[in-house]
């Protein structure tokens, strides 16, 4: 039988006090900002953010106050999709995103599409929105890789991107993404107060969303397409709502007509 030592080995407060002093000793200090995030990347935690010898982070750009500033980050093995992909996408989050100090406005990810699936290669943090900060931002990622010539570019309707994207690649086909579109009628509903005459008729919540599924038509049907759903809801819903649901109505086919249809 095997022999047992008494060992004191202190409380368990003691232990994570100890804990704590050595993960301090090998973590950075969490940063509170991006510039501050960008020296301890290029600085002694550089070795933090290698991947098989080679580094993730891309570096800083951005010198005006209209572009920001922007951290790049391009995953080495699969930054050769850049140079021999076709498709990408191309989508920004909040949620996700170190706020250092809510200086970062959002995390913006390039993925390249091939076989049917998704592959993030770039991740940006971004402090601005603009024209100017995107186009900084791809003149980066074509300062890293010069043969970055897509084809098409799935984007989530942000007008700052897609004019950054027509400058910087104007052979480039742009399309929207029906996920992002239908969220942003869909809060637009929300914001007029549809929500619950949409939760309670069905021709309402029908009228919705066959003006979210209005994308998904050819090019060239898309307009008579909409008229369509204008005629639908004449016929079966106006009579059966409130006043104020039709005039809410109204301003959802001017909203739609405006931003969908002539504003894109």
């Amino acid at each position: 039988m095997a022999d047992f030592v008494n060992v004191h080995v202190g409380s368990f407060v003691s232990l994570h006090r100890t804990m704590r002093r050595h993960r301090r000793r090998i973590h950075p200090v969490t940063p509170q900002s991006m510039t501050e995030f960008h020296l301890q990347l290029t600085g002694e935690y550089a070795h933090l953010s290698m991947i098989q010898n080679e580094t993730i982070y891309s570096g800083i750009v951005g010198a005006t106050p209209e572009e920001g500033t922007t951290l790049l980050f391009i995953l080495p093995g699969i930054k050769n999709l850049l140079r021999t992909g076709s498709t990408f996408l191309l989508d920004g989050t909040f949620s996700s995103s170190p706020s250092f100090g809510n200086e970062c406005h959002q995390l913006y990810i390039i993925m390249g599409i091939t076989f049917n699936t998704g592959f993030p290669i770039g991740f940006a943090l971004m402090s601005r929105k603009t024209e100017r900060a995107y186009t900084t931002l791809f003149n980066k990622v074509l300062s890293i890789v010069p043969e970055w010539q897509p084809q098409t570019i799935i984007v989530d309707f942000e007008r700052a991107a897609i004019a950054a994207i027509r400058t910087m690649f104007p052979n480039t086909t742009i399309r929207g993404c029906w996920f992002h579109s239908s969220q942003a009628v869909w809060r637009k509903v929300a914001n007029i107060g549809l929500i619950e005459i949409c939760s309670n008729h069905r021709g309402a919540y029908d009228t919705v969303h066959m003006l979210m599924a209005l994308p998904l038509l050819p090019t060239n049907s898309i307009a008579e397409g909409f008229e369509t759903v204008r005629a639908y809801y004449i016929e079966n819903v106006q009579s059966l709502i409130s006043n104020n649901n039709d005039y809410n109505f109204t301003l959802l086919f001017e909203y739609y007509r405006s931003t969908w249809l002539a504003g894109l």
